[in-house]
């Protein structure tokens, strides 16, 4: 079931870094797990080795490890000095690996002193300032983020639970994503329940494996509330640890009990679960990249020289993505995430820049963006006010109307000269 789920299809069909962290993740889990049942002291060092590789492609890769730790300490109840020992060559894996991947990489990057490298390994990035923090709505839409990271639920753009009330009221929207949110509850409740039924009819080692899973969510939930439970890349893990908890538990009850109706609940989530896993991956395959061929018409009209001021629209991205041809690209909301309202500034500055040089100023995925969607996270997260830009709205000029194949509309803007951002 975990390959058809909708977090999976939305990254492992692309070449986004957290697939590959999980990769390297699952390999280091393979590893100990192989060198605990051979008592291998080298493989426990691959498998820390691993682990660091994992945390140096997506860094919440690295939430598995403490489950990993407690797996290896309590893994031969009767040997604990072999535990520790192994133990102790995992952590110098974790060690030595995250060593060799982070110095080379900050060398290279331009950090050369060892306190310098050892301040920016410390510093949490992705702008925590803006996009962390532990919040209530975020708690109420934990369930939420799961049963979208089971199948796809939540429409685009989704701010929350007011913001779909608001948008959505009571129409179909809403209430398909309530039935959705209902059936995930109801198969997390049951599923819980029968894990406390077979508790007793499973060896050590599966009870290990499955206190080891709930370790791992922990800190993977914690992530998630903390960054943002709607997040499909954070809910890689957890989901994957969530469907190995689940099968060793379904096991041991097929096993205890026989009739087969009590598979029912099992037949009817594989089949809602691959079912519209499948025709989401089936229709995406054969249907072409929307917006890509605006992102296309950008580029047709852009060249060497001009400046680009984009946001974080489907159109942008793919330009950023896939064409480059020596333009220069302002990141409004990225820039405006680290230095709130001093952006105009720094936006004024670029467009005097661009102009200096005789290129000219484009803006694409902002001036048309209506405010009722610029207020919940540019205006009220990134302190960037909706009317900073109401003086370049009113001069620029419509250049080409992008229009891509899911009906998303945007338009490509022209900054005149004699328009200017003071």
């Amino acid at each position: 079931m975990y390959p058809f789920s909708n977090a999976f299809l939305l990254h492992a069909t692309s070449s986004a870094e957290p697939v590959v962290g999980l990769f390297w993740s699952i390999l280091s889990i393979s590893a100990v797990a192989s060198g605990l049942a051979t008592s291998s002291p080298l493989r426990l060092f691959v498998g820390g080795a691993l682990l660091a590789l994992a945390m140096g492609t997506y860094e919440s890769m690295v939430l598995i490890g403490p489950a990993e730790v407690l797996l290896i300490l309590y893994w031969d109840e009767l040997d604990i000095t072999s535990n520790r020992a192994l133990l102790v060559r995992f952590l110098a894996g974790c060690i030595l690996g995250g060593i060799a991947v982070y110095v080379p990489a900050y060398a290279i990057s331009g950090t050369t002193n060892p306190a310098s490298m050892l301040r920016r390994f410390l510093r949490t990035g992705g702008g925590q300032q803006i996009f962390g923090g532990f919040r209530l709505s975020r708690l109420i839409n934990l369930p939420i983020g799961f049963a979208n990271s089971v199948v796809a639920t939540v429409p685009t753009g989704y701010h929350g639970i007011r913001w779909l009330f608001r948008t959505y009221r009571f129409d179909s929207t809403t209430i398909s994503i309530l039935m959705i949110l209902l059936t995930a509850g109801v198969w997390t409740a049951w599923t819980v329940h029968r894990v406390m039924l077979v508790w007793d009819s499973l060896r050590r080692r599966q009870q290990l494996i499955l206190k080891c899973c709930a370790v791992a969510l922990a800190f993977d939930l914690a992530a998630l509330l903390y960054w943002d439970p709607i997040y499909d890349k954070l809910w890689l893990q957890p989901l994957a640890v969530v469907f190995l908890a689940w099968s060793i538990m379904f096991a041991t009850w097929r096993r205890l009990l026989r009739p087969r109706l009590m598979l029912i609940p099992e037949a009817l989530l594989l089949i809602v679960i691959l079912g519209t896993g499948f025709a989401r991956a089936l229709r995406a395959h054969q249907s072409p990249t929307p917006c890509l061929d605006g992102a296309g018409d950008v580029a047709a009209v852009l060249q060497p020289g001009d400046l680009l001021v984009s946001g974080w629209d489907p159109v942008s991205v793919l330009y950023n993505a896939f064409y480059d041809r020596q333009v220069t690209q302002f990141d409004l909301i990225s820039i405006a995430s680290n230095n709130g309202p001093n952006t105009m500034r720094i936006l004024g500055d670029a467009i005097a820049g661009t102009r200096a040089r005789g290129g000219r100023v484009y803006f694409l995925g902002l001036l048309d963006m209506p405010k009722y969607r610029w207020k919940p996270f540019v205006g009220d997260r990134v302190h960037l006010s909706y009317r900073s830009l109401d003086q370049i709205r009113e001069c620029a000029n419509p250049v080409a109307k992008l229009l891509c194949a899911s009906g998303h509309e945007e338009t490509l803007w022209r900054l005149p000269r004699h328009c200017s951002k003071r």
